[in-house]
């Protein structure tokens, strides 16, 4: 039942559009019914919940999880057996999730799951900054929460590189920042990102304010058309491309900002706010992926992220 649910879902010729299913037409969810039926039968309360699915989405979303590893468990085994038959000497591409260690490998992964192992360089902090726990039934939510606009939190962005990387001349690095989102926590603000000993620039997407804000980020999800009207409290990310080049540094500030500022796609929201919070929960590296360089210079070769690789490529640094 649950593959049949799969294919089912997956057999649609249209993007999923965001829509709160408890204020459509009928005719229109008629329409919503036909072409989208994961809205139907995978997100919970009947599908007027966009966010959160329901016990069908759970079982769905486990299972891709659980097919996804043990493929890629399959391929590095095949892999590793095929080197150890031509006496080859190999290393799996492991991240160990349970620290930012990375291995000594072309294509790593640093993950600082979670915000204790963030790589902080306190002595450049500055602020209300503090380690808490905001999560609820046992469920542990772990950030550096800030509470007072003018906060700076700053990461050190190649700490765990491996040795192999750090005497790199230079390099492209796609780095995700995870944070709390929300429209049920009074008084979210914002937060600026700028880089220092490297040079940062945005990942153009389609809905970029929404999926990778950047270099200002709003986590009052009230201010989003999309997000108006649901109730959650969930762990954002946004991306971001970073250019290192003949530095040994290359450190990300994150400033603590007032909600509200006039972005597109938000509405806009008072700039003097007596009170304001941010909540910083992870960090992701690794090396920007030549697939994703090829797509931005040759279909988004308009957008501000091909112009920014096309500057890095015109000063020698092969990417």
């Amino acid at each position: 039942a649950l593959r049949a649910v799969a294919s089912h879902c997956t057999h649609s010729d249209y993007d999923v559009p965001f829509s709160n299913l408890s204020k459509e037409t009928p005719g229109r969810l008629k329409w919503l019914y036909r072409h989208f039926p994961c809205y139907h039968e995978l997100y919970a309360n009947r599908a007027k919940d966009m966010v959160h699915p329901n016990p069908w989405g759970h079982q769905l979303l486990g299972a891709l999880v659980a097919r996804h590893v043990a493929r890629a468990l399959v391929n590095a085994s095949m892999a590793s057996m095929s080197q150890a038959a031509a006496n080859t000497p190999t290393v799996l591409h492991q991240v160990d999730t349970s620290s930012s260690t990375a291995p000594s490998d072309s294509h790593f992964e640093l993950c600082y799951l979670s915000a204790p192992d963030l790589p902080l360089i306190a002595a450049a902090s500055h602020g209300t900054w503090k380690l808490v726990d905001e999560g609820h039934q046992g469920v542990e939510k772990l950030g550096y929460l800030s509470t007072q606009k003018g906060d700076v939190l700053v990461l050190d962005i190649l700490r765990d590189f491996p040795r192999n990387h750090t005497g790199n001349s230079c390099g492209l690095l796609t780095v995700t920042l995870s944070y709390l989102l929300s429209t049920s926590i009074p008084d979210q603000g914002a937060f600026n990102l700028t880089c220092d000993g490297c040079r940062c620039k945005e990942l153009s997407v389609p809905l970029q304010d929404l999926f990778n804000p950047f270099p200002v980020v709003e986590t009052n999800a009230n201010a989003h058309y999309t997000f108006r009207g649901v109730n959650i409290s969930i762990t954002a990310q946004t991306r971001f491309v970073a250019y290192y080049s003949n530095t040994s540094t290359c450190t990300l500030s994150v400033s603590h900002v007032p909600s509200g500022w006039p972005l597109p796609n938000f509405q806009h929201t008072p700039l003097l706010q007596a009170r304001s919070r941010i909540r910083i929960d992870g960090l992701f590296i690794e090396p920007m992926q030549q697939s994703s360089v090829l797509w931005y210079t040759h279909h988004q070769r308009h957008s501000k992220t091909a112009k920014f690789l096309r500057a890095v490529n015109s000063s020698g640094c092969r990417i």
